[in-house]
């Protein structure tokens, strides 16, 4: 068998998952009360699984779903999730498309929405067409016109996986910026585009690099 992303996730050494990551000296944690002792404490992150889990076998090791952070932004409250859609047939990933547009339509009504995932569709598809419209966000890459290809032949670990064409098929979508004060999208760049430590490769996709600078709301 061919030396592949793919590959090395069914042998077991290739581990997939969403994370989100951020600075604690320019956010801080939403904080609930513990119901028993009544305390604040740091809300946790809510990992919730898509109803629909057909239409791709890779979801027969792991489901597929998206991961939400409540984070404070100079007391505004800034909602981040990060996601992976289904792999294969349309229909289903639309289904899924429009789980994630109610979540974001809910979150909308709260804070400030970011939006980050692998998609496996490109930004002329029908199911990113449905989420910007219904969900009312905004492709942050397309408007800092990037062309660079997340997915590409020439990173080695998607030879022998899909026969498509070099293409974007991550994203990262965003909506109600204005409400922390406002924002700027000064710059964008490409990760993991290259080998580290000689020959390997991080991932089977390219990474999207976004720097994006908030501004209080000043009142």
């Amino acid at each position: 068998m061919r030396k592949s992303c793919l590959v090395g996730f069914l042998q077991g050494k290739v581990k997939a998952s969403t994370v989100i990551l951020w600075r604690k000296a320019r956010f801080s944690v939403v904080c609930e009360k513990d119901p028993l002792t009544k305390k604040l404490v740091p809300a946790e992150m809510k990992t919730t699984f898509f109803q629909e889990q057909r239409g791709d076998w890779l979801n027969l090791v792991r489901p597929r779903g998206y991961l939400t952070s409540r984070l404070l932004f100079h007391g505004m409250p800034l909602y981040v999730v990060n996601t992976h859609l289904n792999l294969g047939e349309q229909g289903y990933r639309r289904r899924q498309v429009e789980e994630l547009t109610r979540h974001c339509q809910v979150l909308g009504e709260e804070g400030s929405v970011v939006v980050c995932g692998d998609f496996n569709v490109t930004p002329e598809s029908e199911e990113i067409q449905l989420l910007c419209s219904r969900a009312g966000v905004r492709d942050a890459l397309e408007e800092k016109c990037c062309v660079e290809p997340t997915w590409s032949s020439r990173n080695p670990l998607t030879h022998g996986v899909l026969r498509e064409g070099d293409h974007r098929c991550d994203f990262i979508f965003y909506r109600g910026l204005g409400g922390v004060g406002g924002h700027r999208m000064v710059n964008r760049r490409c990760r993991l585009d290259r080998p580290f430590w000689g020959q390997t490769w991080l991932s089977d996709h390219f990474g999207i690099v976004l720097d994006l600078v908030l501004e209080p709301l000043m009142t």
